[in-house]
């Protein structure tokens, strides 16, 4: 598990603004000391959406915040898809943002051949 979180929250930072790349380390750094174990996933996961804008304290998706930064690295066709598919609202903020993490890696991932 953490290895795909690894894969996932690497296109995540690979779609911010230049601007924005140090803020979403340092929001890793930080929650990556909050949260150690794989059950804590989806905790990371929100934290780290908090700390960098994309979502509320109440789990609610920041999505101007999101399409903001994927203007540069998605076309507006794939970023209406993340934004309608994947920022759903769950039981909790948590699972939440776990949902979107998750989506958006399927989203984007290439089609084999």
């Amino acid at each position: 598990m953490k290895y795909f979180l690894v894969v996932a929250f690497a296109l995540v930072a690979t779609s911010l603004a230049k601007v924005d790349q140090e803020r979403f380390k340092k929001a890793r750094a930080y929650c990556e000391t909050q949260f150690k174990t794989d059950e804590e996933v989806a905790q990371y996961t929100f934290c780290l959406f908090k700390k960098m804008g994309f979502q509320n304290e109440a789990g609610d998706f920041q999505k101007d915040i999101l399409r903001t930064n994927f203007l540069d690295v998605l076309t507006q066709t794939k970023i209406d898809e993340v934004l309608t598919k994947c920022t759903v609202k769950k039981a909790t903020p948590e699972e939440s943002a776990l949902h979107a993490i998750t989506c958006i890696e399927n989203i984007n991932r290439p089609v084999s051949t």
